[in-house]
């Protein structure tokens, strides 16, 4: 992740579920959002388009932020129970 900031990038999107147990979410460099897709073939993210579209408009803080299906919202600072 450090790699990302020190390029420039401002926010890591991801289909790494999994990033939210494996990162220091109250330490993270950037924002990083995960597109919560069945799949990760194009036409299953395609669908997330919008939603990714109005979330980036935002201000993003240094968080997790998990793209629902339906286009719900969920921002994270510690990781849920699993």
């Amino acid at each position: 992740m450090s790699v990302a900031v020190e390029a420039g990038f401002e926010v890591l999107v991801t289909i790494d579920k999994q990033i939210e147990h494996q990162q220091n979410l109250a330490a993270l460099a950037l924002p990083v959002v995960v597109v919560d897709a069945k799949s990760n073939a194009l036409p299953a993210l395609l669908r997330f388009t919008r939603f990714l579209r109005d979330l980036f408009a935002s201000s993003l803080e240094r968080a997790l932020y998990i793209v629902e299906e339906g286009g719900n919202v969920l921002q994270l600072r510690e990781p849920r129970s699993r």
